[in-house]
């Protein structure tokens, strides 16, 4: 009987349905296998999408710095002094700044590459993400294939190459020298002003040899001794009233005032309309230097509140001064 089974066993291991099912077995261990190896290459290919993404997010702010702003790194190293022509980098947002620098380089025979911040975001850098740009290469990017950094407009845009000049580490400070070109914006939209204000005055009090400061009026110094207790060494560059913009055509009523831009809330709007200084208030874009130019005189304040008090009693001991632009 045991035999016979064992025949019967053997006759059916070698029959078309067995083979078939042997056939089928054989194929379904090699889909499962398959479903294996394509469920972990989905996985692998996830967690690998996942983590290009996270490294996108984090991407190094110098790649940014080459891959948004249009950078164009020269990698030489930076030349010990000015007997070769500087590798200038105008760090700077604002056209009017723009074209200022471009008459000054000019006559001196130089050029510029134009390296616009707002792809780091907007005005008002705090410290974090200042410290986060040094941290992911920004600083040294820049620094290294610059000889000559001039930041103009807002000091804060450049706030990571301010802030590595303060850190512990030498080989995390930036080498290049750094011309900072304050434009009554020393401070504009920065959030942490008492962080930002201290690092003012450890700037001014370590007065590192490779930073210069350069000032194009006389209340950026006294308004950085007010706010952050900071009096460095400036320099002062007047600008140069340079400009692309045409000039408007003005009224004769309008060439024969003073042209003034102080917002209608101003306590310096209220202080000359109430001594009846003539003016004419623009509000808004005013039409550039050569616009300017075409008015009978130019009226601006500074926009620090605590120059006001000292405005006030200016424009009050000023008045014959002011009617003689009638």
């Amino acid at each position: 009987m045991v035999h016979i089974q064992t025949r019967r066993s053997s006759s059916l291991s070698h029959s078309p349905r067995s083979k078939w099912f042997n056939f089928l077995r054989i194929r379904n261990t090699r889909l499962v296998a398959l479903a294996l190896l394509t469920t972990a290459f989905v996985v692998i290919v996830f967690f690998d999408k996942d983590a290009i993404a996270r490294q996108a997010e984090r991407m190094p702010v110098s790649n940014q710095l080459l891959q948004q702003a249009d950078y164009k790194a020269r990698s030489e190293p930076v030349q010990a002094s000015l007997a070769k022509v500087p590798r200038i980098v105008y760090y700077n947002r604002h056209s009017a700044c723009h074209a200022n620098m471009l008459q000054v380089t000019q006559r001196l025979n130089l050029t510029f590459q134009t390296l616009n911040p707002g792809f780091l975001g907007g005005l008002g850098m705090d410290g974090d993400k200042a410290n986060s740009c040094i941290n992911d290469g920004f600083v040294r990017t820049v620094c290294e294939t610059a000889d000559v950094i001039i930041v103009a407009d807002t000091m804060p845009d450049a706030r990571p190459l301010f802030q590595s000049l303060v850190r512990e580490s030498e080989h995390e400070r930036c080498k290049a020298n750094i011309v900072l070109e304050l434009t009554t914006r020393f401070d504009w939209g920065v959030p942490d002003r008492f962080d930002y204000y201290k690092l003012n005055w450890k700037l001014a009090a370590t007065a590192p040899k490779n930073l210069f400061w350069v000032t194009n009026n006389a209340f950026e110094p006294l308004d950085l001794s007010f706010e952050a207790l900071a009096t460095p060494k400036f320099r002062m560059l007047r600008p140069t009233g340079n400009t692309e913009l045409p000039a408007r055509r003005l009224s004769p009523s309008d060439a024969s005032l003073a042209m003034c831009r102080q917002e209608t809330h101003s306590p310096v709007y209220a202080i000359m309309k109430r001594m009846q200084i003539p003016f004419k208030h623009v509000s808004g874009g005013y039409g550039g230097p050569k616009t300017l130019a075409n008015y009978r005189a130019f009226i601006e304040f500074p926009c620090k509140p605590l120059f006001l008090y000292s405005i006030s009693q200016c424009l009050t001991h000023s008045t014959r001064a002011f009617q003689q632009i009638k």
